[in-house]
């Protein structure tokens, strides 16, 4: 069979039996690497209830995709994190401009006549530069991250795997 497989380019060989004994059906699958014929995956179940025989089923097919076609971890969008990592930066540095300007603005209000009329005007247009750079920084960088965070867990994974028995044998859908 392994030689069979091989000519086909199949690197698997998936098989069973089916066998009864009284009122009970035994279900056994085994999946063989064709390269080798070792065999990777064996599986075995007998059914009492034949009206769950469909559920058995789709379970072991299961238990058989996984090997065949094991699911990938979750997805990492490295795109997703790099937009968070730089919304946490911009998030960062607006709180350090809008600690600045506070510092600034304690430091007018309390020793206002070492300035010249000037000076604090310059100091206060510093204060509300530094308090609107900050601000909008901090929500930028807010945004951003929450953005990468949705991207990366509410964005829905690509279609995964569907496996239905059938009276011929498995259907298995991408």
């Amino acid at each position: 069979m392994t030689e069979i497989a091989a000519a086909l380019g199949a690197p698997w060989l998936i098989g069973g039996s089916v066998g009864r004994v009284g009122t009970a059906i035994r279900l056994d699958l085994r999946v063989v690497r064709a390269v080798d014929g070792s065999v990777v995956h064996r599986e075995g179940v007998t059914v009492v209830d034949a009206s769950r025989l469909s559920d058995v089923a789709v379970t072991l097919a299961d238990g058989i995709v996984e090997v065949v076609a094991p699911r990938p971890a979750r997805l990492v969008r490295v795109g997703a994190w790099v937009t968070a990592g730089l919304g946490v930066g911009a998030a960062v540095a607006g709180g350090v401009m809008l600690a600045s300007a506070s510092g600034l603005r304690s430091e007018l209000q309390s020793r206002p006549q070492l300035r010249s009329y000037e000076q604090t005007l310059t100091a206060i247009s510093e204060v509300n530069a530094r308090t609107i750079v900050g601000s909008a920084l901090l929500a930028a960088g807010g945004v951003a991250v929450l953005a990468g965070l949705l991207w990366q867990f509410a964005v829905p994974e690509p279609a995964s795997v569907t496996v239905l028995p059938t009276a011929n044998g498995l259907v298995v859908a991408w």
